[in-house]
């Protein structure tokens, strides 16, 4: 469906009379009108668009920035590739964002032509230094995020749903959601009364004797601490240690593009367009948009259909919705964006799991750079915040340091390193995403304000403490040649632990929460519980960015959810 295919046929059934209609139109004809128009071919994307051309009556157009295959075999291999994060030029968006710092970021009429906005006059407290930025790597390729992510193929918990339902309506909760995590998956353990069996994407579980070193003496740490083994992470009922369940056959990263869009491209009623960077929705009126426009091929064009669904992700969604005129007032207007819908909300309550890390260097032939980056997980209840497995420890080896930490290899000739991870999955803290110009090719302004709640702190002291104790286990710590930077005084001592954490914390990159799903705007909610933006008839959000707290997990199978149910309601 990409490309210049010329002239297509496309049958339908008359309901009145029964006859079989043929149709003709030109893919190539952007001014023809779509039933469906969805923005974002990633996570959320692929799955609204396969699952809405389900129905042949429908006609949809799927958009994507990013490429649809890239022709780089180095970039091919890299997103195939399930054992490390994919980064490559061209590949990733690459927001950066300010790990602390004050998350109210005002934004004052700019002096500049560009309308840009300096990140150093809007949020002073967010210094730009190699230590205060984290790049957000999402993918910018058909699959999004799905195509480049670390495979972690988790859910939250019932608990996580159970308070979306509290925030959004009852028919987030666990109960609910819990047959479209079944519809998703293919799952060997299903299909049971917990587990799918059959849908689009694979989740697979790596055999015990397939561990690296390094990660089979996590496991061997955790359970000679007194954790329970356990075979299913995806099992509510189950805490403990086990191996991960990943979006893996065979060795491939199995993006949204290698399933739902494998399986439904070749429909005469959906039609994908790649390279198309979106600058703003198309208004009818004031309730009601008609389309985007969008630039392809450094040709702006014009897209029409008579329901859009935004599916940009965390980071990209809220600025489409501002430049669109969708926002509070007071961001806006001073960039000379005229108001379409006031909702104050828009760009707000973004989230992410905070992670701090004990790194070492393993000794020759323990670890070899490239091999599986996460294997084993640890998941167990913080007595520190009430929730049940709130908390994650993993091992994370094979890095390339000189693209995990570029800042240690002027002083470091280490190839790779390894570590114990530490994530708080309950964080309270809130950051902001801003716009700083109405120039779509303008990066956003964003603060993540990580730690910026002192609740988050507690869990990660105690998380940390235990993953220290976990790396001293003799099977595990024998396999490291050193430390680095940790130090068992800073370990015991409350004030350095809480220093060290503040030094070393970083996101997980589990971005959300920037259009967060709610009753009313009134409390800040962008869209309602069936992902409708407020006050527009016929505009929806369908990706990470409504999530209106962070689930217990990675969020990526939360937000093929997120779109399955949305999709099923449309």
């Amino acid at each position: 469906c990409v490309g210049n295919l010329g002239d297509r046929r496309y049958r339908d059934v008359d309901s009145a009379t029964g006859l079989t209609r043929i149709m003709m139109f030109n893919p190539d004809d952007f001014s023809e009108r779509y039933d469906f128009l969805v923005v974002g071919a990633g996570s959320a994307g692929a799955v609204i668009a396969s699952r809405l051309s389900e129905d042949p009556r429908r006609r949809v157009l799927l958009l994507e920035a990013g490429p649809d295959r890239p022709t780089d075999q180095a970039v091919i291999q890299a997103i195939l590739n399930p054992n490390q994060v994919a980064v490559a030029p061209g590949l990733n968006w690459k927001i950066s964002t300010a790990i602390k710092g004050d998350a109210a970021i005002h934004v004052r009429q700019p002096a500049s032509r560009s309308n840009a906005v300096p990140l150093s006059s809007q949020a002073p407290n967010a210094v730009r230094s190699a230590s205060s930025i984290f790049d957000y790597e999402a993918g910018k390729v058909l699959g999004g995020s799905s195509a480049i992510n670390a495979v972690q193929a988790l859910r939250g918990t019932p608990a996580d749903f159970d308070e979306w339902a509290a925030e959004c309506g009852e028919g987030w909760a666990w109960a609910q959601v819990l047959p479209y995590f079944c519809a998703l998956e293919d799952d060997p353990i299903g299909p049971n009364s917990l587990h799918g069996l059959g849908g689009p994407m694979p989740i697979r579980r790596e055999r015990k004797e397939d561990l690296t070193p390094l990660q089979a003496g996590l496991m061997e740490a955790c359970i000679s601490h007194g954790f329970p083994e356990t075979e299913d992470h995806n099992d509510p009922a189950t805490t403990g240690v086990g191996v991960i369940p990943k979006n893996v056959v065979d060795g491939v990263r199995m993006s949204t593009a290698l399933t739902y869009l494998a399986q439904s491209r070749q429909r005469l009623n959906l039609k994908i367009v790649t390279g198309a960077h979106i600058h703003r929705l198309i208004w009818m009126d004031a309730s009601t948009c008609k389309g985007v426009e969008a630039e392809v091929a450094d040709q702006m064009q014009h897209f029409f259909a008579d329901n859009v669904v935004i599916c940009a992700g965390a980071m990209n969604t809220p600025g489409i919705l501002m430049r669109s005129g969708i926002g509070a007032p007071s961001i806006l207007e001073p960039l000379g964006i005229s108001v379409r819908r006031s909702l104050k909300g828009v760009g707000e309550n973004l989230m992410d799991h905070p992670v701090v890390g004990i790194w070492g260097v393993p000794k020759s032939g323990v670890c070899t750079f490239g091999e599986p980056l996460r294997q084993t997980l640890l998941r167990y209840s913080s007595s520190a915040s009430g929730y049940e497995n709130d908390m994650h420890i993993c091992m994370m080896a094979g890095l390339d340091v000189g693209a995990m930490f570029p800042t240690r290899v002027s002083n470091s000739a280490l190839a790779t390193i390894a570590g114990v991870t530490t994530c708080f999955n309950k964080s309270t803290s809130r950051g902001v995403i801003r716009i700083t110009s109405s120039d779509p090719h303008a990066k956003p302004q964003v603060s993540l304000n990580c730690l910026g709640e002192k609740s988050d702190i507690p869990p990660l002291m105690e998380g940390v403490r235990l993953a220290w104790q976990l790396l001293q286990y003799s099977g595990l710590r024998s396999q490291f040649e050193r430390i680095l930077a940790w130090t068992e005084g800073m370990i015991h001592s409350d004030v350095a632990l809480e220093h060290a954490i503040a030094t070393f914390v970083r996101p997980g990159a589990h971005v959300c929460g920037s259009a967060k799903m709610g009753l009313s705007p009134d409390a800040g909610a962008v869209v309602d519980s069936q992902g409708r933006v407020f006050g527009v008839d016929n505009l929806w959000v369908a990706d990470a960015s409504i999530m209106p707290m962070i689930p217990s997990a990675p969020p990526h199978l939360t937000t093929l959810m997120i779109a399955e149910k949305i999709a099923a309601e449309l």
